[in-house]
C-alpha cells in the first residue's frame, strides 16, 4: 500500500521547458489576432505566443505594475490604503474616526456643490 508521501512519476517528459497558462478568451482572440497580423510576411520562421508575449513583457515598465496592481484593489482595499497613508501623515486615529473625517469632508463637499 502506498503511503500518501509517496509521489507517483508522471508520464509527461520532464524536459519541456514550456508550461501552460489561463487567459481569458478574449485575451487569447487579441493575442492570436496580433500574432496573425505579424505572420503576414515573406520570410523568416513564424511568430509564435512566447515571441510576442516576450516582447510585450520587456516593455512594462513600474507604472504599469502599479495600474494592474491598483486595478484589483477592492473598494475594501483603497479605503484600507488611504487610512493607512492618514494615519502616516496626520497620527494614528481610529478607523471609525478616520470614516467620520472622510464623511464630513464629502457632506461639506456636496452641500458646496449644490
Amino acid at each position: 500500500m502506498e503511503s500518501p508521501t509517496d509521489i507517483k512519476p508522471s508520464n509527461r517528459p520532464t524536459h519541456s521547458n514550456t508550461i501552460p497558462i489561463r487567459i481569458a478568451k478574449s485575451t487569447a482572440r487579441t493575442l492570436k489576432s496580433l500574432i496573425n497580423t505579424c505572420n503576414r510576411k515573406s520570410y523568416g520562421r513564424r511568430v509564435k505566443s512566447d515571441d510576442v508575449l516576450t516582447k510585450a513583457l520587456s516593455l512594462i515598465t513600474e507604472a504599469h505594475v502599479d495600474e494592474i496592481q491598483r486595478a484589483t484593489y477592492t473598494s475594501q482595499d483603497q479605503l484600507e490604503i488611504e487610512f493607512k497613508k492618514y494615519c502616516s501623515t496626520n497620527g494614528t486615529v481610529s478607523k471609525d474616526e478616520f470614516l467620520k473625517i472622510i464623511l464630513s469632508r464629502a457632506l461639506s463637499q456636496n452641500q458646496e456643490a449644490t
